[in-house]
């Protein structure tokens, strides 16, 4: 339920479900699925604990974790209606600790996401409300998860909420840049959220997905995300800030170096 994370930017995972329905083809724990329990079926999600709220309440009475919380690291928060009210009532209890402002939402389901947070008990407490921004169309690569335009008209609705925004553009599909997706999200008028940029990193035997993570653009496409980025007034931060308008690089884009 609550496990310490290998995200770079995120210290503590909440994880409550074993499965994801978004079908992502480059998603790495289906992969890890796939090579440990391979009998287990990936998009036919299971439920991890009787009951999530308790399970969670349980295991803050024992553990205090600090630093950056995440909803979740493993799969969707938010990808049925009722994970979505479960991801809910975990809000409210990281409220209880004192924990809603350091904890971050990342949805590929965001109306989904945004609609239980509001109408839970705690709906006051607004975690950091993000999407993953992979692309600006529909793409058979993501085919269970909502398009682009749904997950961006979600994000300005948590804004216009008052909830603090995130952006996760990672990894941009084939034939997606860092900059187009950049020039999106710095679009959007009064909404400067956090970015987060990375590539793709891709192990798997699709030959698309495999020459787009080993493609020689990385480093220009960076460079020039970043420029836009500097440009529209954000700064660079590891984590998330109380302001708006700030960045974080990748380690795994942050190396990727020039090809001659």
């Amino acid at each position: 339920m609550l496990t310490r994370s290998r995200i770079e930017y995120v210290d503590w995972g909440i994880n409550w479900i074993q499965g994801c329905i978004s079908g992502c083809a480059y998603c790495y724990m289906e992969s890890m699925q796939r090579r440990f329990n391979s009998s287990v079926e990936w998009c036919a999600p299971r439920a991890r604990f009787d009951d999530p709220v308790a399970a969670l309440r349980k295991r803050l009475q024992v553990t205090e974790p600090t630093g950056t919380l995440m909803l979740s690291t493993s799969h969707d928060p938010a990808m049925t209606v009722e994970i979505a009210r479960q991801m809910a009532g975990l809000v409210d209890v990281l409220g209880e600790w004192g924990l809603v402002e350091s904890t971050l939402v990342l949805t590929k389901h965001p109306a989904k996401a945004l609609g239980a947070l509001r109408r839970s008990p705690g709906h006051s407490m607004a975690p950091r409300f993000g999407i993953s921004l992979t692309s600006l169309s529909a793409s058979k690569y993501e085919c269970g998860a909502e398009p682009a335009v749904l997950r961006i008209a979600a994000l300005l609705a948590a804004h216009e909420a008052g909830y603090p925004t995130w952006v996760s553009i990672e990894p941009p599909l084939p034939g997606v840049t860092l900059a187009e997706l950049v020039r999106e999200v710095i679009s959007w008028e009064r909404v400067m959220p956090w970015v987060v940029l990375g590539k793709m990193n891709y192990r798997g035997d699709d030959p698309v997905l495999k020459a787009w993570a080993s493609d020689w653009h990385w480093a220009v496409d960076r460079d020039v995300a970043v420029t836009l980025l500097q440009r529209a007034g954000y700064s660079e931060s590891l984590t998330p800030t109380p302001c708006d308008g700030f960045y974080y690089i990748k380690r795994e884009l942050e190396k990727v170096a020039y090809v001659d």
